[in-house]
C-alpha cells in the first residue's frame, strides 16, 4: 500500500500517516489491499491448525466444521472492519472531528494490521504465546486506531481521540461477542 511497512503503523509519525490519507486510496484499492487478503490471513491459519492438531482447542471448536468456523471468522473480520469504519466517522462527527467516512475506513483497514499478523501465532502449540501474541496484537490495534484518529483528525486533545478510539473499537468488538455466543450456543 505505501513505502510505509504496516505493521509500523501503531508508531508511524504523524507525515507517515498524512501522507497515507494524501494519497487517499479508494475504497476498492483498500479493500485489495490490506483488508481482503490480510483478513484471509487468520481463517486460514485457524482453519490448518483446527485440522491438524483440534486437541489444543475447547472440544466444542475440536468438533465442528474447521471450514464452517474460518468463514465465520472471515465474514465476523469484514464486519469488523465495516462497524470500525462506520464508528469512527460517526464518533468522530459526534465529536466535531474532521474525519470523513473514507479516512474512517482507510483507519479501519489499517488498525487491525497487527491482529491478522498474530494470527500466525496459531501455528506455535502453545496457548500461552498465542494468547500473548493477541492481547499485544490488540493493543497495537487500539493505539493505530488512536493515532490515526489524532494524526488525521487534527485532534489536539488527546481525551477526544481516546473517547473515538474507545467507542470505536468497543462497538466493533460486537461482531466478536456474537460469534462466540454463536460458538457457545452449539
Amino acid at each position: 500500500m505505501a513505502p510505509l511497512p504496516l505493521p509500523a503503523l501503531p508508531f508511524a509519525s504523524a507525515s507517515d500517516w498524512s501522507e497515507l490519507a494524501r494519497r487517499r486510496p479508494a475504497l476498492p484499492r483498500v479493500l485489495a489491499f490490506p483488508v481482503l487478503p490480510l483478513a484471509l490471513l487468520p481463517p486460514l491459519v485457524l482453519y490448518l491448525a483446527g485440522t491438524l492438531d483440534p486437541a489444543r482447542f475447547p472440544p466444542a471448536l475440536a468438533r465442528g466444521s474447521w471450514g464452517a468456523l474460518a468463514a465465520a471468522f472471515f465474514a465476523t473480520e469484514v464486519a469488523t472492519w465495516l462497524a470500525l469504519g462506520w464508528l469512527i466517522a460517526c464518533a468522530a462527527r459526534s465529536s466535531r472531528v474532521a474525519i470523513d467516512r473514507p479516512t474512517a475506513y482507510l483507519i479501519a483497514a489499517l488498525a487491525p494490521v497487527p491482529l491478522w499478523l498474530s494470527s500466525l501465532g496459531l501455528l506455535v502449540a502453545d496457548l500461552v504465546v498465542t494468547l500473548g501474541l493477541a492481547g499485544l496484537a490488540l493493543a497495537l490495534s487500539c493505539r493505530a486506531v488512536y493515532h490515526g484518529i489524532a494524526i488525521l483528525g487534527g485532534v489536539r486533545e488527546s481525551v477526544t481521540a481516546a473517547w473515538i478510539t474507545q467507542i470505536a473499537v468497543g462497538g466493533a468488538l460486537i461482531p466478536w461477542v456474537l460469534l462466540d455466543a454463536a460458538l457457545l450456543w452449539r
